[in-house]
């Protein structure tokens, strides 16, 4: 475990998947992200490489070739290296490897930055095409959960609102066995979706092209909570476990395979074509309060 802090806030990283594993507010004393309950959900931060979401029958073609990958993709169970640690930032790195080859056909490096300023966490992924002479196919996202409510003796879960700073009202695209449907549904109005236990019954929320880069997750009792902001983010995605006391909230940089795709990983929407030699940069922003 490696530890980045300052006087406001102490942030926790594993090595296995360079994954979050706390953020603690030491103003307040609240630990902000889920702590990986297995009751509900055992992860807490995963990062999702080389593809957001699910397959179509966890498979693609490329080239000729069926290759399979799992949900989510494969870097979120590696083992990441340091590459530098200071007090207050940490970066992490993974490359290629036979093992990856064997289902993504791609050389690359993927780096993990973790930097805190007094009380925000800023994470930045950084992805390079380590090939000399062909483009890259991926896709990559962030599923950090936090904890609803943040403090238990004084709230529930329903005391907590997502507010988007500029959309007023939002479609969610539904879930079908994990793919995206053809269907529509109005999922807020008002820039904002109050918290329930039954909001995810029916899987993730997820929305394309929101014009909103800012989300604050807050109780409306103590007005506690979080700034949470992304930048040029296509895809996003709100989720929990049924009845499960954490809210995720995912930038995604591509997109699970849509009910009627046909497999092939060049037409899949939200993947991102990456040059030679080129590199891919994105991230988020924890803003506590």
């Amino acid at each position: 475990m490696f530890i980045i802090e300052n006087k406001h806030t102490k942030v926790a990283i594993s090595a296995c998947g360079a994954e979050l594993m706390s953020i603690f507010n030491k103003q307040n004393q609240l630990e902000y992200l889920w702590q990986g309950n297995p009751k509900y959900w055992s992860r807490r931060a995963p990062i999702l490489f080389p593809i957001v979401g699910k397959l179509k029958n966890d498979a693609y073609a490329y080239k000729g070739h069926e290759y399979h990958i799992k949900q989510h993709g494969f870097a979120r169970d590696m083992i990441f290296e340091v590459v530098e640690k200071l007090s207050e930032t940490i970066t992490f790195f993974c490359r290629s490897n036979n093992f990856t080859r064997s289902s993504f056909p791609f050389d690359w490096l993927l780096e993990i930055k973790y930097t805190i300023k007094i009380n925000t966490l800023i994470v930045t992924a950084m992805v390079k095409n380590k090939s000399y002479t062909n483009s890259m196919l991926f896709s990559i996202g962030f599923h950090p959960a936090f904890n609803v409510p943040l403090i238990k003796e004084k709230e529930m879960h329903e005391d907590y609102c997502l507010y988007f700073n500029d959309d007023i009202k939002g479609d969610r695209w539904m879930i079908n066995n994990g793919l995206i449907d053809t269907i529509r549904k109005p999922a807020f109005e008002l820039g904002r979706i109050p918290l329930s236990v039954d909001l995810f019954k029916d899987d993730a929320l997820v929305f394309k092209n929101l014009k909103s880069d800012t989300i604050t997750l807050q109780s409306m009792s103590t007005k506690t909570g979080l700034n949470f902001r992304f930048n040029s983010c296509p895809y996003l995605g709100i989720w929990s476990k049924y009845e499960a006391p954490f809210v995720c909230i995912e930038p995604w940089w591509g997109i699970a395979d849509a009910v009627n795709h046909d497999g092939n990983f060049e037409s899949k929407e939200g993947i991102i074509t990456l040059e030679s030699g080129h590199s891919f940069s994105c991230g988020y922003e924890v803003e506590l309060f």
